[in-house]
């Protein structure tokens, strides 16, 4: 973070390019007016952005700030002195002439022309969007406070393909529109879109109010919405963003109504998830972490001394001496100076460098470039290990099972993703106290890249390109990655792709996913096609009903299934349910919650199952089939099926051949043609019926069996339940609770708290 002072951290977010500032109201109390050279600082970085290219334009709300800052000083007495603000201090970005706001010649209100073309509108988030027409607005001398709402539901209708041709903007309700509520919702009834309007900052008090305000926004709507128009509500949306109100201005009733889109016409089909930007973490700051934001140095300021943190954190330089010395200049002392530095957010490595900065003060000689203090070096030590940029992977001596972190952190390029250090010796510490251990030899570590990995002075680790992070032992490698926005759905059209997908949204029913490498789907998927040659990781539920289907080519990882068709070449971790599904794996089935539940349908696995409670006292029978190739049995008993009617058939056409071929029988040219197309038949039904027997012959030798599966339920296993082990049918005599199931063990069956003596006996049974 950068900022003048310790108490004041300005943050800028790098895609959005907005300048946001935070403070504790405390600050407002002790001083009158703001730093008077935050808004030199935030012009400054924004002048840098806009000769590198990154923005065209900018603006800094400085009166807003000021009359914001003075609206807090106003509240002394009624509000928690340590309560957080954030404030929005400047926004960035780039004019878009495709955006026209005109005003209408008759009214004189401001009205919007877009036609951005889809893949321009894709990557244009909602606040890019909204600066451009409040630019202009202000380039036109309209001073029309605009309803953000209803820009919010323009803005997803161009992100559906729709263009706009002079569209009124709305205005913004006034305070003769507030209700003894505290909020306004209205209803239009020309493009059918509901809107709420906060005027209370009650409602912002809390997350509980937040919650409330939703549910009476809803009633609200459906009172007057009195053609009865399908909506969809944006409940989820609308609790986020009144939420991240709580320590913004609006919950301090400053710049009221707050103005928030919560429902529309189901029809419309819109995407609302486009809504939502990628939120880049507000530590991606001014000073840069990454490669597109160079490094740069810190100014801190105490009461007296100005300086800059270098980009390391391993010196801070003085830069200047402020006006308030000037009086105590000659009565200052070592430990107000030390106060003083500690105050600017210095911790350490000043202290052996007091004396020679006090005697500069006070004989009032150019001290500026005197390294005010000096970090401390770390020593090394004798273990080192990789370590991501937030969690261990593993050390010199040992490995830790990173199997779970594989293929699930998205990085972009130019991130630090790694770095090789001592975990031992002695650690070092930069001026403003974040301690760290010695660097150590990638190489010496064995560390191997693979593709979109730079090793940098042997140590660090980069991304060179966006990618999925793939982690395997000491290897280390980047996917080509595709990040989808919102959801995949007929909107979007189907998604195809050769390497690895992140989709940020859901798979809605009727859309298709085909992904040849690893897929990650932070929604759920709805009676929808998904396939991907890699591992699948759902953060969501996975329903596909009749129509849909997920195919994966290694693991996959599910919230619940519920009446779905799932097939996955190796093992399948579902965290709370499976019902009414046919799931089958190629290795383990593990539902993980302790009291997670397999109801109904039918689950194969050839290695073992694993959950709370298999089966249900009531409704569908509960199937499983362990330890053989489902695919083999269900073809080979569709070649049955196939053998019992073409047998029939073949019978049938022979006794049609002998009532053709009765002594005495004349034939007519007809029936003469006939008796030789049943001829033909017998010969086909001959040829079919032999190349079905020799199909089951092959299949026959394919069938095999894995006499070390089992079914492990720790909780209960209902006697509602068949279940087949290595083609042997077990019968349940009852309802049998902490059991294991195994063709190895007498009767079947074996309490869990005999396990291990099976376990020794059977290594290559899988039993927890």
């Amino acid at each position: 973070m950068f900022g003048p002072s310790s108490n004041i951290q300005m943050t800028f977010n790098s895609r959005l390019k907005r300048v946001r500032v935070e403070f504790t109201a405390a600050e407002c109390f002790e001083h009158r007016k703001p730093p008077r050279d935050l808004i030199t600082r935030v012009e400054e970085r924004f002048r840098d952005e806009r000769e590198d290219g990154f923005i065209e334009t900018f603006l800094v709300f400085t009166k807003r700030f000021e009359e914001f800052w003075s609206h807090i000083r106003d509240l002394q007495g009624q509000i928690d002195p340590q309560r957080k603000i954030k404030f929005t201090l400047g926004q960035g970005g780039r004019i878009y002439p495709e955006i026209e706001v005109e005003l209408d010649e008759k009214s004189g209100l401001p009205t919007l022309t877009c036609s951005i073309s889809p893949k321009r509108m894709s990557t244009l988030p909602f606040s890019a969007f909204l600066f451009n027409i409040m630019l202009k607005q202000t380039q036109l001398g309209s001073a029309m406070p605009i309803d953000r709402a209803h820009l919010k539901f323009l803005f997803l209708l161009l992100k559906n393909g729709q263009s706009l041709s002079r569209v009124k903007i709305l205005q913004q309700p006034g305070v003769e529109d507030n209700t003894r509520s505290g909020f306004a919702v209205r209803f239009n009834s020309d493009l059918r879109f509901a809107t709420l309007h906060i005027f209370d900052p009650k409602w912002l008090a809390s997350d509980a109010n937040c919650k409330s305000l939703m549910r009476e926004a809803r009633t609200a709507v459906e009172k007057i919405n009195t053609k009865k128009v399908k909506l969809h509500y944006l409940e989820e949306h609308g609790l986020e963003k009144t939420i991240s109100l709580v320590s913004k201005m609006q919950a301090f009733g400053y710049q009221m109504p707050y103005d928030l889109l919560i429902a529309y016409d189901f029809a419309h089909r819109l995407n609302a998830n486009l809504l939502a930007v990628d939120k880049i973490s507000e530590s991606d700051l001014l000073s840069g972490l990454t490669s597109k934001l160079r490094p740069r140095f810190r100014r801190v300021r105490g009461d007296y001394v100005e300086m800059d943190i270098d980009p390391s954190g391993m010196k801070a330089t003085l830069v200047s001496l402020s006006e308030r010395i000037l009086p105590v200049r000659a009565s200052l002392d070592r430990e107000q100076l030390a106060a003083d530095i500690v105050k600017a957010g210095i911790t350490t490595g000043y202290e052996d460098r007091l004396d020679e900065l006090l005697g500069i003060i006070k004989r009032d000689v150019d001290g500026v470039g005197y390294v005010v203090a000096q970090g401390r070096l770390a020593q090394a030590g004798q273990t080192f290990q990789l370590q991501l940029a937030r969690n261990k992977v593993s050390t010199g001596d040992d490995t830790v099972d990173i199997r779970e972190k594989q293929n699930r952190k998205l990085v972009r390029a130019g991130e630090l993703i790694a770095e090789v250090r001592y975990t031992d010796g002695i650690a070092g510490s930069t001026v403003d106290g974040l301690s760290f251990y010695a660097p150590a030899s990638a190489i010496q570590l064995g560390l191997s890249t693979g593709e979109g990995i730079a090793v940098v002075d042997d140590w660090q680790v980069f991304a060179e390109r966006d990618g999925l992070l793939a982690l395997d032992g000491l290897t280390i490698s980047i996917e080509k990655t595709y990040v989808h926005k919102g959801n995949v759905n007929l909107a979007s059209g189907n998604l195809s792709f050769d390497g690895a997908v992140v989709i940020e949204g859901d798979v809605e029913s009727g859309a298709s996913v085909d992904v040849n490498g690893p897929l990650i789907i932070k929604g759920s998927i709805d009676s929808a096609k998904v396939r991907c040659s890699g591992n699948l990781e759902v953060k969501g539920g996975v329903n596909t009903g009749k129509t849909g289907y997920v195919q994966v080519g290694g693991h996959a990882s599910f919230a619940f299934l519920e009446s779905s068709i799932v097939h996955v070449k190796q093992d399948v971790a579902v965290q709370k349910s499976i019902t009414h599904s046919l799931v089958i794996s190629g290795g383990v089935i593990h539902v993980q919650d302790e009291k997670g539940t397999v109801h109904g349908g039918l689950i194969c696995a050839w290695h073992a199952i694993v959950c709370g409670r298999f089966g249900a006292e009531h409704g569908q029978v509960t199937q499983c089939r362990l330890g053989s190739q489902h695919k083999v049995e269900i073809r080979l008993q569709r070649l049955a099926q196939r053998t019992k009617y073409f047998t029939a058939a073949a019978e049938t056409n022979l006794k049609s051949i002998a009532l053709f071929e009765k002594s005495g029988v004349q034939l007519t040219p007809d029936q003469q043609k006939r008796y030789e197309y049943v001829k033909k038949n017998a010969k086909r039904y001959q040829k079919i019926l032999k190349a079905i027997k020799d199909s089951k012959t092959k299949m026959g030798y394919e069938k095999v069996y894995n006499t070390d599966a089992t079914l492990v339920v720790h909780d209960v296993l209902n006697k509602n339940s068949q279940i087949w082990i290595s083609g042997k049918k077990i019968v349940v005599p009852g309802n049998l609770k902490g059991i294991l199931v195994s063709p190895l063990v007498a009767e079947g069956f074996l309490d869990l708290e005999e396990v291990d003596n099976f376990a020794r006996q059977h290594p290559s049974a899988r039993v927890s």
